[in-house]
């Protein structure tokens, strides 16, 4: 089994990982995350002060005129399309894609152009060209929009002077980390010394020749280097992701051969209520309730009726003597009379006066 047949293999455990349907979410995305820095091609960058070889690296390392000749070219990324097409993006944020040849009146004015051709090398790596003009503070914004999006930086210069000296020290590790000096404007013997200058400030360092015509160009000897660069760190990533894989199959494995239990509830017993009585024993019978005594119903006071005619003679007689009486006393209060008026009981004419 050869290295890119298990690369290949893992590629395939990574997805059908990321597809079960029984795995955390954080889980699968962190499997997601290996297998795109896994299919994914390595990133170049290509950073540096403006210099004229550093417009034709690209050209020449695809093999092919890449954009026009330009005064201010834009940012550019390289990278694979089936077909040849090209994005260009203004300040405005507006995207035009020109069809056909590339006339240098489309990049007017932009900022971005996005390149896709049908290359081998462009399968295995993507080239981000980074511009920026050589006043210190569009460089190191440039270095810092740049960090994110590189794997492998190419700091480009003509000869690694003072100026390029003092931009490199204030370059994230990062970047470092994975950097190639290429001298642009620089002969073999240079190039050598500052290889034995810089000691570990670069993985290497490469003098490309573009002005002298029919001589190599050193442009091969970089690729070739940079697809091993890319080749080892697949390879890191790859075995980063078999690690990955095997912890977590592992514990997969583990929780499904182990039987589940059923989750345990304390033992209770059903609340009966307490024995008055003996279980052998009859019922007492229930003690009888008094009953309850009517109200007396109230009846409405009315006057007696007479039932017979000695009761109604009386009553005649004394609303007789009400009347009279009554009479006597209103003529004497209008007359001004002073007459005591008597009533003799044993008289026989209720109506006498003395």
């Amino acid at each position: 089994m050869n290295q890119q047949t298990a690369i290949e293999g893992i590629e395939d455990r990574l997805r059908a990982f990321a597809g079960a349907r029984d795995i955390p979410p954080a889980l699968r995305d962190k499997a997601q995350r290996y297998l795109s820095r896994m299919v994914s091609p390595v990133r170049v960058t290509l950073l540096g002060r403006p210099t004229p070889g550093k417009a034709s690296l690209l050209s020449e390392a695809l093999g092919e005129q890449v954009l026009p000749a330009l005064d201010h070219p834009p940012t550019v990324e390289l990278r694979y399309g089936d077909v040849p097409a090209a994005q260009i993006t203004r300040p405005d944020g507006s995207v035009t894609e020109p069809r056909g040849a590339l006339d240098p009146a489309a990049f007017e004015d932009a900022i971005l152009a996005v390149i896709e051709r049908p290359s081998a090398l462009l399968r295995r790596i993507s080239f981000l060209d980074v511009q920026a003009d050589d006043a210190v503070a569009d460089q190191r914004a440039a270095i810092a929009w740049a960090a994110p999006r590189t794997d492998i930086a190419l700091w480009c210069s003509a000869r690694f002077d003072e100026a390029d000296q003092t931009l490199w020290a204030g370059v994230p590790d990062q970047i470092k980390d994975h950097a190639y000096l290429v001298l642009t404007d620089c002969s073999a013997g240079k190039a050598a010394k500052l290889r034995g200058d810089l000691g570990d400030e670069f993985h290497d360092v490469y003098a490309l020749d573009f002005k002298t015509p029919g001589a190599p160009s050193g442009i091969s000897a970089l690729a070739d280097r940079l697809l091993e660069h890319a080749r080892m760190g697949r390879q890191a990533d790859a075995d980063s992701a078999l690690l990955f894989l095997r912890a977590q199959e592992s514990l997969l494995d583990e929780d499904r051969r182990t039987p589940s239990r059923p989750i345990s509830r304390p033992v209770t017993r059903p609340r009966t209520r307490p024995l008055t009585r003996p279980l052998d024993e009859t019922p007492a019978p229930e003690a009888p309730q008094p009953e309850a005594k009517p109200r007396p119903r109230t009846r409405p006071i009315t006057r007696p009726t007479p039932k017979s005619d000695e009761a109604f003679e009386l009553y005649s007689t004394g609303l007789r003597y009400i009347r009279k009486r009554s009479d006597a006393l209103l003529k004497s209060v209008r007359a001004g009379d002073k007459t005591c008026l008597l009533y003799t009981s044993d008289a026989a004419d209720d109506s006498a006066l003395v």
